[in-house]
């Protein structure tokens, strides 16, 4: 999966942006990034490049079926994920589920 087709999917769920978006945005919505990469080298050369990505969904209410939405985004793309956590921002009022995963 590509990064962009990672947007596209993404975008199909929620309102998506890659670390922030331009304008305030009305939850549920996505925020997701590409950081940080695992780099395979052997025998004195590079054979690839594997970025790994954190995403964040917010919600106003917990959406089990919305989570699932996006946990389908990486299971249909092969992508290897992990939840991270789910927790409840009080000052903003909001829930967020956290994912890590490995865009291949």
């Amino acid at each position: 999966m590509t990064p962009e087709e990672l947007a596209e999917q993404l975008q199909d769920r929620a309102p998506a942006a890659y670390m922030v978006f331009e304008t305030p945005q009305q939850p549920p919505y996505i925020v997701y990034a590409l950081p940080d990469t695992n780099v395979v080298h052997a025998d004195n050369r590079h054979y690839h490049t594997i970025p790994n990505g954190w995403l964040e969904l917010y919600m106003k209410r917990l959406d089990f079926g919305l989570m699932k939405r996006v946990e389908d985004v990486f299971i249909s793309g092969g992508l290897p994920w992990e939840k991270e956590n789910e927790v409840y921002i009080d000052s903003e009022k909001l829930f967020q589920a956290r994912w890590s995963f490995v865009l291949i």
